[in-house]
């Protein structure tokens, strides 16, 4: 999931913490229901 080659090490931490994120829960923040 790295777009843009090296990334710091903020950029890291963001990602494991999206990644940490329940899929349904992800899912619900993407595409909420109308």
């Amino acid at each position: 999931m790295y777009l843009l080659g090296e990334q710091p090490a903020y950029a890291d931490a963001l990602i494991n913490r999206l990644q940490s994120i329940p899929p349904r829960l992800l899912e619900g923040l993407l595409c909420p229901a109308t």
